[in-house]
């Protein structure tokens, strides 16, 4: 029995996973993906953003807005980096290659 669940070698039980070695394997395409989907959701509300901006006309309440899309996109951006590097961390600590 292995020591640590990343480990497990889960085509033993379930069919699809042949295509991931071990459980290591499928968490790091997974935050591969979810990183890369934030990514493009961050670049998006960027453009938002932008589009925000350059059709206020000035108008405080549009510019506003705007500002709260940016910081809501640069929040997401950073809660995306740092959950990404945490799970590359914890698999170094697990003595795990992603």
């Amino acid at each position: 029995m292995s020591n640590f669940l990343a480990e497990v070698i889960i085509e033993e039980h379930f069919a699809p996973a042949t295509k991931f070695g071990n459980l290591a394997s499928f968490i790091n395409l997974l935050s591969k993906l979810v990183a890369l989907g934030g990514g493009f959701f961050v670049v998006v509300s960027v453009a938002y953003t932008a589009y925000l901006y350059l059709s206020s006309g000035g108008e405080n309440k549009n510019i506003e807005k705007a500002k709260i899309v940016m910081t809501n996109a640069i929040i997401g951006m950073v809660v995306i980096s740092v959950s990404y590097w945490v799970t590359q961390i914890i698999a170094k600590f697990l003595g795990q290659n992603f």
